[in-house]
């Protein structure tokens, strides 16, 4: 077997880690896996710009699953069209090595089977990439509003 590029997460990355849960921004972290760079690019660049705290990128779920041993993000962004692992095998394992992320699957090619099988393994929402990405940034804005209610619904629970 070849040498498998490092994921992309950073220094600067693990120094933010000490502030996960301090400000609103760190609430809306994520990490992306998707292998198409150039979309890649466009969907970290489209995201930073709309509040999101892009913590890693990543083309392959196995380099995922590296990065999720160095950061907790908030959010995934899953392919399921993946070189490798592909979506639906890695998304468990994902929830499984961070429980507290969502994740928001964003593929092509979806058939009414794959999406209900992305929600039954944990998927919080399913967005077609054929669908504008105002509507990938809403799944994932509706996904923060329920972590968020999740979380204050928990904490009033134990009072």
């Amino acid at each position: 077997m070849g040498e498998q590029e490092e994921p992309d997460v950073d220094a600067a990355v693990r120094e933010d880690l000490g502030e996960v849960g301090s400000s609103a921004s760190t609430l809306r972290s994520l990490l992306l896996v998707e292998d198409d760079e150039d979309l890649r690019l466009a969907l970290r660049l489209y995201l930073s710009r709309s509040g999101f705290n892009v913590v890693g990128e990543v083309g392959r779920a196995e380099d995922a699953l590296k990065c999720l041993a160095v950061v907790s993000p908030d959010m995934i962004v899953l392919d399921l069209s993946l070189p490798g692992m592909g979506g639906l095998q890695a998304l468990p394992l994902f929830l499984k090595a961070c429980p507290e992320t969502t994740v928001v699957v964003f593929s092509g090619n979806l058939t009414p089977s794959m999406e209900t099988q992305a929600f039954l393994l944990g998927a919080s929402a399913v967005v077609g990439k054929q669908r504008p990405m105002a509507e990938l940034e809403a799944a994932l804005l509706v996904a923060t509003a329920q972590r968020t209610t999740q979380g204050r619904s928990d904490e009033l629970s134990e009072l």
